[in-house]
Parts: structure tokens; sequence; C-alpha cells
């Protein structure tokens, strides 16, 4: 084995922060923390032999022996006599339609909220819905439903309130196996989650705005997949590729947002997300903005902060629950 090659599986992808190192492994969704010097190693000696990674480092020989056996029993390298037989993935990211995620209020079901549903949902192309209520609104789900039959929509999330009908929201939810998951929110106690059924029904005391507007907390908050990798490179893995629509039909780029771009009531949802400023906050990868491009998990990290675009520079107002300097998560 020593006189053969090694290199990185295409779809191990290394990132370097401002302290330590990571790597992705996009196909199976793991992530590794390493030492940046060892990605430098891997970096400048990938496609060369074993032996002369030992003899240039032989001082370091059984660290790097411990590397390498680790990274090859979890197949983050691949070893081989030629691995030019394996091409790097391309960097091309693409796709169809125009939104990924809608996420839309329900309270009141509006006529041109169900024009909405009727004419533009299948249209988008969205594979993603995100209904949310403040009030009982199982006849308004009931009613969407008919329209999501029809269109492009793959999966569905609901933030609903508990209340005693609950159960019924549950109920339909098992019909329709397009149901991926069920936040009740504002239960005033504690009620077991079911989440090892589909879909998956959660229960929170907290409000919806408490839930909605909650920063990562740990790396089990990351995507690590290659559609979320190869979208990061040039765009915000939070707000590309989604709207909100609050109930009064005000189009936004999510619920967190004050500014609307426009109103579906009076002009064309298309028109709308097709405007410079709609898609500016879409265009800002975390590689533009202050400490998060120093941080080694910016190709996989949907924060929900709402960056503050200046002349010269791009940052946040609020801390991250990680450091990137320190490499520590705030406990709070």
């Amino acid at each position: 084995m020593i006189n053969k090659k090694f290199k990185l599986f295409e779809c191990c992808i290394p990132v370097k922060g401002i302290n330590k190192g990571v790597i992705m492994d996009l196909q199976r969704g793991n992530i590794f923390i390493v030492p940046n010097t060892i990605l430098q190693i891997l970096d400048k000696y990938s496609d060369k032999s074993i032996y002369k990674l030992f003899e240039d480092f032989r001082l370091q020989k059984e660290i790097l022996k411990k590397y390498i056996r680790f990274f090859y029993e979890n197949e983050i390298v691949l070893i081989s006599e030629n691995v030019s037989n394996f091409p790097p993935i391309s960097k091309k990211w693409e796709k169809p339609f125009c939104i990924d995620t809608i996420t839309i209020e329900i309270d009141s079901l509006q006529l041109f909220k169900t024009l909405f549903f009727k004419n533009d949902l299948n249209s988008i192309g969205c594979k993603n819905l995100v209904i949310i209520s403040k009030t009982d609104c199982i006849e308004h789900i009931r009613k969407i439903l008919k329209y999501v039959e029809q269109s492009k929509v793959e999966l569905i999330s609901a933030f609903i309130p508990y209340t005693s009908k609950s159960d019924q929201v549950e109920k339909i939810s098992e019909k329709y196996r397009i149901f991926r998951n069920i936040t009740f929110y504002d239960t005033k106690k504690h009620i077991p989650n079911k989440d090892a059924f589909y879909p998956k029904i959660v229960y929170q005391k907290e409000s919806l705005k408490k839930i909605l507007n909650q920063k990562i907390k740990s790396v089990d908050d990351f995507t690590v997949n290659i559609d979320a990798y190869l979208e990061s490179l040039n765009n915000n893995l939070f707000y590309n590729r989604k709207i909100h629509i609050d109930d009064e039909g005000n189009v936004k780029n999510s619920i967190l947002q004050n500014d609307s771009f426009g109103n579906i009531k009076d002009t064309s949802v298309f028109e709308i997300i097709s405007k410079i400023e709609f898609k500016a906050l879409g265009n800002i990868p975390k590689d533009k903005i202050e400490v998060c491009k120093d941080c080694e998990y910016r190709y996989c990290c949907p924060d929900n902060r709402i960056p503050v675009v200046e002349t010269n520079t791009i940052y946040h107002t609020t801390k991250c629950n990680y450091d990137p300097y320190t490499n520590t998560w705030n406990e709070a």
C-alpha cells in the first residue's frame, strides 16, 4: 500500500477555517474535524505516493499513518495505483425552476391565496411547501391539499398551534403521505414527540416566533449534501430560492423579514421574485460575510440571520452560537 497513491474521494470536501478545518462527506452527510495542517498536506500530496509523503515527513510519520488509516477506514480517501480514474465532481449548480421552498401563512384563505395555489404553485415548481398558522386551520389545510396534489410539491411541513383539534390534523397528515413533519407550538405542557413515525410530529411549548427565529445550535443543524454544498459556493443556503407569503399576501424572503417586495393580490408572484432586490439576500454566500468567511462550516450552514450590506463589508448584527475563532459553541 505504501507505494500506492492517495486522494480524497470527490464527495469528501476539505474546508479550512481560521483555526481548524473539516472534511464534509457529502454522500453520507458526515463532518470530520481535521487540523488545517493535515488539510494542507492532503492538498499538496494528493495524487502522490504514500511513500513520498512519509519520506518528506519522517518525524511525523506515525501521526500521518494514523490519519491515513482513519481516512481510509472511513472511506474519505481512496488508495490506488491510478487515482486519475476518479475525475472531480462538477461545481456547476442548476435547477429547472426558480423556487425550491415556499412558506405561506394560512390563517385566512382569501381568494387571492386560493388563486395562487390553483394557478401559480405548480408553475413555480417548488418542491417544499411550509404552511404556517396562528389559528385553527384544518379546513384550510384540506382545501390546500387538493391543489398541492396537482403540483410539483413533494414535501409539506406545518407549524400549527396546539388545540383540541390537533389530532384531526394528525389524521390528515397520515392520509396524505406528502407531509414530512408537523410542529404543534404553544402546547402549554410537555407532550412526547412522535418522531419515530412518518410524518414526524413535534410538540413544543415555545411560541411560533421563538421556534422560527432559532439560531444554529449544533452541528446537527448543518445541511451536508452535494446539493447544499454546490449552492453554498455562490448563494446563501437559507435565503436562496425561498419565498415567504404572509397572511395578507406580502412576499418576503422569510418570515423574519420586515420588508415586502410586493403583494400577490395585485402583482404576479413571478414578477416579484424576479426583482433584483428580492434575490439580493440569496446571492450572498458565507464567503462574503465577515466572521462567516472564516468558519469551517460555511458551506453547510443554513443560518437564518439577515446579513447587513454596506459599501465595503457584509456582516451580521448578532453573534452566531458558534465562534470560529475559539472553536466553541455557546451553551446558552
